[in-house]
């Protein structure tokens, strides 16, 4: 029998689990299983800012943080914030984008500032406590990502060095596709990461599959 969890929005008082299971799903502490253990368990390479999770928050105007809770024990999150942050803060990121060409449109109209599009930062879930919780995390995301006027989700899963196989199919089990890759170096790695995105917006959706 599957668990049953509240999702709701995040509150200041939250943001410690959060990073507890941030950290417990993180590359860097999972070394000691072997690259085919991580792809059937999934995993996150980036620690979570806590300053920015908190700013957003607080503020609630430039992403979305939710929580799914057991009871009163927050068990999973789910980060997301506007893509024009990630144009302000670190703007560079866009020249390393490979994007397919069916797509370089819509990608261009983003930069232009014609679609509002979302990036999904991160789902996960405490690996005892959490298990099921991320489909709902992802299902509110999406609902309140359109209530606030996003026409475009956004997110990166793991190719290169270490394939993240189970956040690959929980991708393709939601509906997101593939419109390109991104590499990006990190401490001397070269990180590859596929690019997928889901459509909000029914009219943008019918276009780029025109």
């Amino acid at each position: 029998m599957k668990a049953s969890y509240l999702i709701r929005k995040a509150q200041p008082k939250d943001v410690p689990a959060i990073a507890a299971i941030n950290s417990q799903n993180l590359l860097e502490n999972l070394t000691h299983l072997s690259a085919e253990q991580l792809a059937r368990r999934g995993f996150l390479v980036s620690r979570l800012d806590e300053r920015k999770i908190l700013s957003i928050v607080q503020d609630g105007k430039n992403g979305l943080v939710r929580v799914a809770c057991n009871g009163a024990q927050v068990v999973g999150y789910a980060f997301a914030y506007n893509g024009l942050l990630l144009m302000r803060d670190e703007p560079q990121l866009l020249d390393t984008l490979q994007i397919n060409p069916e797509y370089r449109a819509m990608f261009g109209e983003f930069c232009a500032g014609a679609i509002k599009l979302v990036c999904l930062d991160q789902i996960a879930v405490d690996e005892q406590m959490g298990r099921g919780a991320g489909r709902p995390l992802f299902e509110r995301v999406l609902k309140d990502a359109l209530k606030q006027g996003y026409q475009v989700l956004e997110d990166l899963v793991l190719l290169q060095p270490v394939r993240n196989d189970r956040s690959h199919r929980f991708h393709d089990e939601v509906g997101m596709v593939s419109v390109g890759t991104q590499t990006i170096g990190k401490n001397g790695q070269a990180y590859v990461w596929d690019l997928k995105v889901q459509f909000l917006c029914p009219d943008l959706r019918a276009a780029e599959g025109s």
